[in-house]
């Protein structure tokens, strides 16, 4: 029989809270114990760190054998340093420079005027620069704008620090083409939902305005007793015309 684990605990670990790994292991409290599944949560531990930046740490697990099978399981994790990000570039931007788009990233490099900021490699702070360089392009007019990849290289003389390169397409520059809504609220009038969207056909194409008006279609419901609706917007491109129709959905939605 595979002993019952009495015990699990982590030591050492100074950038990550117990609390914050014990989740993402599969060995837990009352549970069985497996060899297989200790490496297997090494391995979690380990991929852990690595999202934050701290590619040097060393995770060796102990297990004390306690009477009646019992065993109480300790991860013992020795943390290297955090990853500086000593450089962020980007290839196929040609509409704006890389310092402007810097700018719109909440990764920023290790430099003096950067201390209180994100200047250390984090792996989920990468996918919200692609969001964030998606809102960018979007608030410009640039309505397929694509990340086409984001990659960090560790320095083979500095293991401390790392280079993070963003690939992108930056796509064409839009206007704003037909703005439609389809309403399935009857006691809510159209004109005064159009109202709320101050976007006008010809005008240069703006993700960021297309997002406030959905966020005031929301709350103008919300005041009028319709705080359960559903409110999506989509986008349809002419490529030869250069011009996006916008379309707003509004649908009601269970109470949750």
């Amino acid at each position: 029989e595979n002993p019952i684990i009495n015990r699990i605990d982590f030591r050492g670990n100074k950038s990550l809270k117990s609390e914050d790994i014990a989740p993402e292991v599969s060995l837990q409290n009352r549970g069985y114990f497996s060899k297989n599944r200790l490496q297997g949560d090494v391995n979690r531990i380990w991929g852990l760190y690595n999202k934050i930046g701290i590619f040097s740490v060393n995770v060796k697990p102990k297990i004390s054998k306690l009477p009646q099978n019992r065993v109480n399981v300790l991860f013992d994790i020795q943390e290297g340093s955090k990853l500086k990000i000593e450089k962020i570039s980007f290839i196929g931007n040609k509409r704006f420079s890389s310092n402007d788009l810097k700018q719109a990233l909440i990764s920023k490099e290790n430099r003096i005027f950067n201390l209180f900021r994100l200047n250390y490699y984090n792996s989920d702070a990468i996918e919200y620069d692609k969001v964030l360089l998606k809102k960018f392009y979007n608030s410009k007019g640039y309505a397929n704008f694509r990340v086409i990849s984001a990659s960090a290289d560790i320095a083979p003389t500095d293991m401390e620090r790392v280079y993070i390169t963003f690939v992108i397409e930056e796509g064409t520059k839009y206007d704003f083409g037909h703005i439609k809504l389809d309403n399935k609220i009857s006691s809510i009038a159209n004109p005064d939902l159009m109202k709320l969207i101050n976007i006008k056909s010809g005008k240069t194409f703006n993700g960021n305005a297309v997002e406030d008006a959905n966020s005031r279609i929301i709350k103008y419901l919300a005041e009028k007793g319709f705080p359960f609706v559903k409110v999506d917007y989509d986008y349809k491109l002419h490529k030869e015309k250069k011009l996006v129709d916008v379309y707003y959905k509004i649908s009601r939605s269970p109470k949750v």
